[in-house]
């Protein structure tokens, strides 16, 4: 025969720690709302920079669904006209711009032009990637230039031209579209990697710059491939390509996060991709 004796504590006692210098009523009112800031994306404006039929286009939609004017930024906008004919078709508010992300007079008027258009972002995206494949061995410098201007410069010059434009209002949300390449370079991808890598750094380091003025900077790491019309059926099928539609659902959910619980990095992958 055992005999075993305890100490019992009453379950009320253990209500204790709501006797702290939190407001036990305002805290029970964040949990009950904790995603007031999707409502309030409502007639909010969103730049996507490097806009084309896969990734941008999708984001676009997906923005203006949840109510947002959109501003989509390429080279060349006029592969943009059908994107701007399906969002307005769907009551939607869509205009596009010409800018080339490497040269930074082109993007101080982009973001001039916008603001005086359509008012101030709340939300900008860079989307931009280019990749020219080479060995170190055979690389041209122009090429090298080209790669890292595009990538790594095209995200400073927007990264800093959109936080000029956020940080007087103390919100905002800057979106950085990385890539496999921004964590580990691989042959024949040394353009690549430097873009991104230098991409990743940048928003590490905007993140701890800005987060404390009200601006919220996020990298997504897409490690794999985006499907395309150029994917094959069983890409579709078997779900081994990452679907746009649902990227960008992850876009619009960073931007609807509330200030205490940010994500500043965030990687997105097929299920069959081996990381």
């Amino acid at each position: 025969l055992h005999l075993r004796l305890a100490r019992t504590v009453p379950v009320a006692k253990n209500r204790r720690w709501w006797r702290s210098s939190i407001d036990r009523e305002s805290v029970g009112t964040e949990l009950v709302q904790p995603h007031r800031t999707a409502m309030d994306s409502q007639g909010q404006l969103a730049l996507i920079v490097g806009t084309g039929p896969g990734l941008g286009a999708a984001l676009a939609r997906r923005f203006a669904q949840a109510g947002m004017r959109v501003a989509v930024a390429a080279r060349n906008t006029e592969k943009l006209a059908d994107l701007v004919h399906q969002i307005e078709s769907m009551g939607g508010s869509c205009r596009t711009y010409g800018c080339d992300a490497s040269i930074e007079r082109s993007v101080v008027a982009l973001f001039r032009q916008v603001s005086e258009e359509m008012g101030p972002p709340d939300l900008v995206v860079y989307n931009v990637e280019h990749f020219i494949p080479g060995t170190i061995l055979d690389i041209e410098t122009a090429a090298f230039e080209e790669c890292w201007r595009a990538m790594a410069l095209g995200g400073f010059l927007v990264g800093r031209e959109a936080a000029r434009a956020m940080v007087g209002r103390g919100t905002g949300t800057i979106i950085y579209t990385g890539a496999t390449g921004a964590r580990r370079g691989r042959a024949e991808y040394i353009n690549m990697a430097v873009g991104k890598f230098g991409v990743r750094a940048l928003a590490q380091s905007m993140a701890r710059d800005l987060g404390p003025k009200g601006i919220h900077v996020a990298h997504v790491v897409l490690d794999g491939g985006i499907l395309s019309l150029r994917s094959r059926p069983e890409a579709r099928d078997g779900m081994s390509s990452m679907f746009p539609e649902h990227i960008a659902e992850v876009y619009y959910g960073l931007h609807c996060q509330h200030r205490s619980a940010w994500t500043q990095e965030m990687d997105l992958r097929p299920w069959v991709e081996h990381f």
